[in-house]
């Protein structure tokens, strides 16, 4: 009987804990947190009406830090990406295969760059030594 007694009890708390997981939502609309307003409209259903009032808030607050940041802030880029989405899309939710994209996007401009550089330093290529010597005979070669 307590063998059960205890079962049931670790399965009622286990299924309590498993519910508190997800996102309360209900105070949103009060809510000041760019995180926290950038978050709900990522997980709401596109037809919930409180995503009409928060996505121009939000985009409010974001072009408010973004102006109000410092210089050297290094949030301020990703703030502008999130600004850029959520201007063409109705939030910063991305999928895989964008993410994908983009991740390419960087590593080829970083390539394109590295590349520039070299081409600008002459660097392109190792250079090689023209003169080689023989340890047999003591004397340099010169193979230019």
């Amino acid at each position: 009987m307590k063998k059960i007694l205890l079962l049931l009890a670790s399965v009622l708390f286990f299924s309590m804990s498993a519910q508190k997981k997800g996102k309360d939502y209900s105070e949103i609309l009060k809510s000041n947190n760019i995180y926290e307003i950038n978050a709900f409209l990522r997980d709401a259903h596109p037809d919930d009406p409180r995503r009409s009032v928060l996505k121009p808030r939000v985009m409010e607050m974001m072009k408010e830090y973004i102006k109000n940041a410092h210089p050297e802030d290094q949030k301020v880029k990703d703030m502008q990406e999130m600004l850029a989405l959520l201007r063409r899309r109705p939030s910063t939710k991305i999928t895989f295969d964008e993410m994908n994209a983009i991740i390419k996007q960087k590593q080829i401009a970083k390539y394109k760059a590295e590349l520039a550089a070299k081409k600008i330093n002459g660097n392109l290529y190792p250079k090689y030594p023209t003169k080689y010597f023989c340890s047999k005979h003591s004397r340099q070669y010169s193979y230019s």
